[in-house]
């Protein structure tokens, strides 16, 4: 796969991304450095020293019946019982250059390698097709690298930094740590590079991307944005055209009445819906002349069953469950019209989190006994205002009326009226915008004797006929 490389202005804002250019300068000094490798690992071996080798285990027959299979409906033949050889995936590679499968096929092929680690067992490097190697190239970048070199100091008589007796038994247990935090670090930059692209395709929402899909699974697709090399993720609730079934072998979705198949490695046009610098998510939709809706979609087929304009009308079966499909349905328009909402109260919040402290106008929108919901009048995000701020008064809600009405000052907020509220907290996470009002008649205000209704002063106006003492 590619490396990104990430550019960024003097204050730190990504301002482009770029696949990391590959010169023949580079594969010339690669190749150096893995003869290198080679050469520190058999000059330890030949002095009888213990050595960190990095190595690389055959793929497992598991592993390796998956890719036959997938190949095979393909129409590519992986033979059984071959000796295993790097010469053979290269084979199939060359085969399917220039092809349509040949993404797919390199991405299938690479997750069939094992992870390479660090080990004091010279298994070889099956990748490499090395029976030998280990990492010495310097600079030294890795821990492994340091303990070649310091072995080797040991061994060649270089100096008095050699392995001491104590680092030659604890060999086994820092090739196994070494190994794990090599991951750990892979992770670490993974997040670190996706967080940057997310910053930068924050930028883009709302545009569209031809991308492929690099992973599929039953929640969705896992796609790879071709410009920038960013990982998106198409859930498959905002697939609804159809309803689509997994298939974990042939790493697909495949909807079950149009027939339109989605496969690792397919290029797909999407829109990018949101870009999560937090998490480094990017959130995206698909870009397709499908029918957008089920409900659509058994329409057009009831249609063409009542015309006799073909044979993808609905089938007898279609119609026994149309009850039970119309259910379904509409189960998940509600799960998409709350996730859409929330997607877009996580838009707001990262908009309105630039407007802390700020003052806005507002309608309320919702009462109840916590507080008060209000709808901004400029963005239209939704805030709170919790009871507990309200501290001018205390405030009783008249679930009827939709309002809550001050006990001493008589004072209400009521459905639809307009409150100017103050921006405290705008929570990107959750879509949260915490607010409080900016009211003067928040202030306690109690004067005179208290109305024979209790909770009403004889000053303040009433709702109710007859409340006002006379």
């Amino acid at each position: 796969m590619p490396e990104r490389k990430i550019q960024l202005d003097d204050k730190g804002n990504v301002i482009g991304i770029y696949p990391r250019q590959a010169l023949e300068a580079h594969k010339l000094v690669e190749e150096f450095m893995i003869q290198a490798n080679v050469a520190a690992a058999e000059e330890l071996e030949r002095k009888g020293w213990p050595c960190i080798y990095r190595i690389h285990e055959q793929p497992s027959e598991e592993k390796l019946n998956a890719l036959r299979e997938f190949l095979a409906s393909l129409g590519y033949n992986f033979a059984k019982g071959m000796v295993q050889k790097p010469k053979l995936f290269n084979n199939i590679l060359r085969k399917v250059e220039d092809s349509p499968h040949e993404d797919v096929i390199n991405v299938i092929i690479l997750r069939t390698q094992m992870q390479a680690i660090y080990s004091t067992d010279n298994l070889g490097h099956f990748g490499l097709s090395l029976t030998r190697y280990a990492h010495f190239t310097s600079p030294i970048r890795r821990f492994a690298d340091l303990m070649v070199h310091r072995a080797l100091i040991g061994a060649l008589k270089l100096g008095s930094d050699g392995l001491t007796k104590l680092d030659r038994e604890k060999l086994i247990e820092t090739a196994d740590h070494i190994s794990k935090t090599e991951r750990i670090s892979m992770i670490a930059e993974r997040e670190c590079t996706d967080r940057y692209v997310a910053a930068y395709m924050g930028q883009h929402v709302g545009e569209q991307f031809t991308a492929k899909i690099a992973g599929v699974s039953r929640a969705g697709l896992f796609v790879a944005f071709d410009e920038t090399g960013g990982d998106g993720f198409v859930p498959v609730s905002s697939m609804t055209g159809d309803y689509f079934r997994h298939d974990k072998d042939l790493h697909m979705l495949e909807g079950e009445y149009t027939g339109t198949v989605y496969q690792l490695g397919a290029a797909v046009t999407v829109r990018l819906k949101e870009a999560n610098r937090i998490t480094g998510g990017l959130l995206c939709e698909l870009i397709d002349d499908m029918i957008r809706r089920f409900a659509d979609l058994m329409v057009h087929r009831a249609l063409i069953g009542a015309l006799k304009l073909g044979s993808d009308g609905l089938t007898k079966l279609d119609r026994e469950k149309l009850i039970e499909t119309a259910d379904h349905i509409s189960k998940t328009e509600r799960i998409s019209m709350i996730a859409e909402r929330e997607c877009t109260d996580r838009y707001v919040a990262a908009y309105m989190g630039q407007h802390v402290g700020e003052q806005f106008t507002a309608k309320i929108a919702g009462v109840s006994r916590a507080g008060l919901f209000v709808a901004f009048d400029e963005t239209g995000g939704d805030g709170f205002v919790p009871v507990s701020s309200m501290t001018g008064d205390y405030f009783r809600h008249d679930k009827d009326l939709h309002m809550l009405e001050g006990e001493y000052t008589g004072t209400v907020y009521q459905l639809g009226a307009a409150v100017t509220v103050r921006l405290k907290e705008a929570n990107r996470i959750t879509g949260g915008l915490l607010c409080e009002l900016i009211d003067d008649q928040q202030k306690p205000k109690y004067r005179g004797k208290k109305s024979k209704i209790k909770g009403r002063r004889s000053d303040s106006p009433s709702r109710r006929k007859g409340s006002r003492k006379k």
